[in-house]
């Protein structure tokens, strides 16, 4: 395999392990140097930040269904992951109540890989399902489309 496919099937793994909350194989695949620079609030930038996260995202979302809609490697050891969620968002999480309503959310991810590990992850996502179901359930109302 080339690097690039190297770093490929590393990322894929790391997605996979995160979605699993597979701490074993994170902690395998996540550089002791690591740095997550899109870590949400409260969450250190560090290996530690990035599974208690995974961690958070196991209680807050349930009948997770991620893809992984483009997986790109790029130059300098770096790997681009297009990918959508499709989720119940069934429990408290990110400091989001509970809506228990299904949601959709998209991201891109950017992760770094250097000597067969991880080593830097820069994400955005498109919450705005999310959100809206969250302020409906705190203001009580229902969300609208028009």
């Amino acid at each position: 395999m080339s690097g690039s496919s190297e770093d490929k099937e590393i990322v894929r793994r790391v997605f996979d392990a995160f979605y699993a909350v597979d701490a074993d194989t994170l902690r395998e695949l996540l550089s002791p140097d690591f740095v997550g620079h899109s870590m949400p609030p409260g969450f250190s930038e560090d290996q530690d930040g990035w599974l208690e996260m995974a961690r958070e995202w196991g209680r807050g979302f349930s009948d997770d269904d991620t893809t992984m809609d483009d997986l790109l490697a790029a130059e300098e050891g770096r790997v681009v992951v297009r990918f959508t969620t499709r989720a119940t968002h069934s429990g408290d999480a990110f400091g989001l109540q509970a809506s228990n309503r299904k949601v959709t959310m998209t991201g891109i991810e950017i992760y770094a890989v250097a000597d067969g590990r991880v080593t830097d992850w820069w994400a955005v996502m498109d919450l705005t399902e999310l959100l809206t179901a969250t302020e409906a359930v705190t203001s009580g109302a229902s969300p609208s489309l028009g």
